[in-house]
């Protein structure tokens, strides 16, 4: 079979340890033909991380695993490591993952987990206090008409649930002098 030409996304480094996984039919499944025959194939190749070394594919057009996108979003999000910082990163480590990978990746689990922000605000709603916090920020300096505010809601209480949410394009009457 002809090996495959990849555009886009360079191809993992061929030093990296590789596992071949072949799905085939069950015996049940066979006897229901006469002959098999085999008429393709499909491959593609799923870069696994462990931090210090249950495979499952959480997107399935990526070449990540849930715990190599869970590493890239604790350490944009918990860890607030720019995405310049995470490619430099896995560089040294002779992975090459170009920033707008790791972006389409963060952007793509946001929307993954969009689904859970509807369950979360309506459990914040449920505490007896709750702490708003806001500030104001200039958008850029092309539109200094502009200027976007952050939103942190975060309950006062045993729960640790704090959701964030940022509202764009106010008046520059609402932003706070530079």
């Amino acid at each position: 079979m002809e090996s495959h030409t990849r555009k886009g996304r360079p191809a993992l480094p061929k030093d990296l340890p590789r596992t071949r996984i072949e799905y085939d039919l069950s015996d049940e499944q066979k006897m229901a033909f006469d002959t098999l025959e085999r008429i393709g194939e499909e491959r593609s190749e799923t870069l696994h991380y462990e931090p210090s070394s249950s495979p499952s594919s959480s997107t399935s057009d990526s070449t990540t695993w849930r715990s190599l996108l869970a590493n890239v979003l604790v350490n944009s999000y918990v860890d607030h490591l720019p995405l310049n910082r995470q490619e430099m990163r896995y560089a040294r480590r002779g992975v090459y993952l170009p920033r707008a990978t790791l972006y389409e990746w963060k952007l793509a689990s946001a929307e993954l987990l969009s689904v859970l922000l509807p369950g979360l605000r309506a459990h914040q709603l449920q505490a007896p206090r709750m702490l708003v916090d806001d500030m104001t920020l200039p958008l850029a300096p092309r539109r200094p008409d502009r200027c976007q505010h952050p939103w942190r809601y975060h309950p006062l209480s045993s729960s640790q649930t704090v959701v964030r949410r940022c509202t764009q394009s106010l008046p520059s009457s609402l932003c706070l002098a530079k």
